[in-house]
């Protein structure tokens, strides 16, 4: 059987297949869509769409992928132990199972996050998870309307900004154990952590880190500074 991923329209899918060795097939795809994406399998859930024939699975029968798991979606080739010929393909969705953070109630845009605000829940994220970045915490910000349960992740929330564009801001240029402190202009926003350019009083540009008291910080040797006039 030459194995080939055809383009149809994504139809129905369901927990089950119609098939004796179904668990044991599945199972087999729960371990292959673990290895592609490095989770632990028993966090993967698996979900089938339309079997299409009537050839039935043997003991033993062999579980490989195709495709690029976007979204979660592959397409399983599923075959005899020692004949690779024979077999049929169905198509999957393979999620893994996260502990995610949701709304507690409806917050509105520009809302500081509170402990009160954020609840957590399991659910399934149809992709690895490291495609998804569920960090959040009080005193995070709203930049939308939050319904209740939404899933709070950016960009609908975001770090309180520490440096804001056009403020004051006191510099930090620091080198093999040197620092000298200046004053400056914030080009840009930024959460503590983050890149952000500033501008000196003398007019020249550099880019640092921000920190949490508001201080940017600017590594020489390890992060660009400019000249006055250069710009990006």
């Amino acid at each position: 059987m030459r194995a080939e991923w055809i383009q149809r329209p994504v139809p129905a899918l369901a927990d089950t297949l119609p098939w004796l060795h179904a668990e044991a097939v599945t199972e087999q795809a729960r371990l292959a869509v673990a290895d592609e994406w490095g989770e632990e399998p028993e966090r993967i859930h698996i979900e089938w769409g339309p079997v299409r024939g009537d050839w039935q699975p043997p003991v033993g029968a062999r579980v490989s992928l195709l495709g690029t798991g976007s979204g979660g979606h592959w397409v399983a080739v599923v075959t005899a132990p020692g004949n690779p010929d024979e077999g049929t393909q169905v198509r999957l969705r393979a999620g893994v199972e996260v502990r995610q953070p949701v709304a507690a109630r409806a917050i509105p845009r520009g809302h500081t996050l509170t402990e009160a605000d954020i609840r957590y829940e399991t659910g399934i994220h149809w992709g690895p998870s490291r495609e998804v970045d569920f960090r959040v915490a009080a005193g995070w910000v709203t930049e939308a309307p939050v319904r209740e349960g939404q899933i709070l992740r950016r960009p609908t929330v975001r770090p309180a900004r520490v440096v804001e564009a056009g403020r004051t801001v006191d510099i930090v240029w620091a080198r093999d154990g040197i620092s000298i402190r200046l004053k400056g202009r914030a080009l840009g926003s930024a959460a503590a952590g983050e890149m952000v350019r500033v501008r000196t009083e003398t007019g020249r540009r550099m880019e640092g880190v921000a920190q949490q008291d508001g201080l940017v910080v600017v590594y020489a040797g390890g992060t660009r500074t400019r000249g006055q006039g250069g710009g990006r």
